[in-house]
């Protein structure tokens, strides 16, 4: 499922920087539905900041934001122990 024009995109780290920054970055899991927020979420693969960006507006998004606890919980429930490891 593709997000609409009026559907938010965000996009989750595993890890920021490091070694992976160099590696083709890939997506990870995605589009995940919030159905609260109404955002799909993606998980990408580790890499810099500058690299994440780019990939998550070719996606049609931005880096996530969290606001508030609500979502941080969501993020973490979905998203944490995701090919083993914590976010």
């Amino acid at each position: 499922m593709k997000p609409t024009q009026t559907t938010s995109l965000i996009v989750l780290l595993l890890l920021l920087a490091g070694p992976h920054a160099a590696r083709a970055q890939e997506v990870l899991a995605g589009p995940v539905l919030n159905a609260t927020t109404g955002h799909y979420y993606y998980l990408l693969s580790a890499a810099n900041w500058i690299n994440s960006e780019a990939v998550t507006v070719s996606l049609g998004g931005h880096l996530v934001t969290i606001n508030d606890a609500v979502e941080n919980n969501w993020v973490f429930d979905t998203f944490n122990g995701f090919g083993g490891g914590n976010l």
